[in-house]
């Protein structure tokens, strides 16, 4: 599935400025219905300019729109796939959500989860849905994220701004202050219980993170070292969290 990016008028700049200078380029065989013929070296390549479909501005997203309809009518995607993309564009475009200042974001996270999941069930051959319609359990978990990401970029830039975490431990129903060290971009983060509330009983917690690349919501527990069992001592707790292997699409 190719990003959105690819049909901005943007990277059409960058397609048309590439066509200019490919008499100078090296060229390589690619298989074509026809057999096998020559073809660009860089055309095998990705613009080094692409933008992941959650991170597009919301200019780049509108704009968008006519290049990819006009593209998908030309492959052959037939009326009815191409009428409920141009209602899905719709959708968004005039959804309430868009007067918010966080809405653009949660809409634009929709739409990449909504677009990867239509497209691989056409790959799969599956049942297509109608992704002109608004899935609101999508939506909402988009909203989660897009929230909790803004917490965690606030704590980030001022690490002595707690972020709180319920703990879903059965002996503790508290909230756990957590401070974030690491960027959630470097997919690690390092987790401090924050005092008072490291002296209890709480080893594990279970987080909701989001992989920056794929936008995978992720559901990760972190283990702390046990309390010391001194009740006086003020030292925190902590925990290194990273995304494992193959936890989300892109790893």
């Amino acid at each position: 599935m190719p990003e959105l990016w690819y049909f901005t008028p943007e990277a059409q700049r960058e397609a048309a400025e590439f066509h200019h200078a490919i008499a100078e380029e090296a060229f390589g065989l690619s298989q074509t219905e026809e057999g096998l013929a020559l073809k660009p070296l860089a055309s095998f390549r990705p613009s080094k300019k692409v933008i992941p479909d959650h991170l597009l501005t919301w200019e780049q997203f509108t704009s968008s729109k006519p290049c990819l309809l006009e593209e998908m009518a030309a492959a052959g995607w037939g009326r009815r796939n191409v009428e409920a993309y141009s209602g899905f564009y719709w959708l968004l475009e005039t959804h309430d959500l868009r007067s918010e200042t966080w809405g653009t974001q949660v809409l634009l996270l929709y739409h990449a989860r909504i677009r990867r999941s239509w497209h691989d069930a056409i790959t799969a051959k599956k049942d297509i849905f109608n992704i002109s319609i608004m899935s609101e359990q999508v939506l909402q978990r988009a909203t989660d994220d897009v929230m909790n990401s803004m917490r965690l970029d606030s704590v980030s830039k001022a690490s002595t701004r707690p972020f709180v975490v319920y703990s879903t431990t059965p002996d503790s129903f508290l909230p756990t202050f957590l401070y974030l060290i690491h960027n959630l971009s470097s997919c690690e983060m390092r987790l401090s219980l924050a005092s008072p509330l490291h002296v209890l009983r709480v080893v594990s917690l279970r987080v909701r993170v989001m992989c920056p690349r794929c936008v995978s919501a992720l559901r990760l527990r972190v283990a702390f070292p046990r309390p010391t069992h001194h009740p006086a001592s003020t030292r925190s707790r902590a925990a290194v969290l990273k995304l494992p292997p193959r936890s989300c699409d892109c790893r």
